[in-house]
């Protein structure tokens, strides 16, 4: 992944804010499925992106970024493998991600990932605590993680495409 010529990870202050596109889910799929965390064999990580408001302060600005992706993800599909499309953005706080844990004491990181241009592309990282690896962590773990992360993202901006 091409991180930003010249961009510096910055640390997130708790106080602010990060968004997550939206996809139209079909009937019957949990809208947790918003989150995945699968292992990333290139960063060795289980990440999520999401953008930092810092850098999409607008809701505008948090849109226009998802529809330039949509229109990348509606080229790549097929009538086979159609895609569903972007629908909005849900909204979270920096310091309520990082202060979940699970019962088995899980947790996340918020962490500054300037990517493909674009200064508020931001991961949610998965912590594992010290009994396993990110790698090994167990599907249930992962599962419940993904439940109170997707607790904290309640706030949704709906949105359309129009191209």
């Amino acid at each position: 992944m091409a991180t930003v010529p010249g961009a510096t990870q910055e640390p997130i202050p708790d106080e602010h804010n990060v968004s997550r596109g939206c996809v139209e889910l079909p009937p019957g799929v949990d809208p947790e499925s918003v989150f995945v965390f699968q292992y990333d064999e290139t960063l060795k990580d289980r990440v999520e992106s999401v953008y930092w408001r810092k850098y999409a302060n607008t809701n505008d600005e948090v849109h226009d970024r998802e529809c330039r992706r949509e229109k990348i993800r509606q080229a790549r599909a097929t009538p086979s493998n159609p895609l569903k499309p972007y629908v909005g953005f849900r909204t979270s706080n920096v310091g309520a991600i990082r202060v979940i844990r699970t019962g088995r004491g899980h947790a996340f990181a918020v962490v500054h990932w300037p990517e493909n241009g674009d200064l508020a592309h931001t991961h949610i990282c998965i912590r594992p605590n010290g009994d396993t690896s990110v790698r090994k962590m167990k599907k249930s773990d992962i599962r419940e993680l993904i439940h109170l992360l997707f607790k904290q993202f309640v706030q949704f901006e709906p949105h359309k495409c129009t191209s």
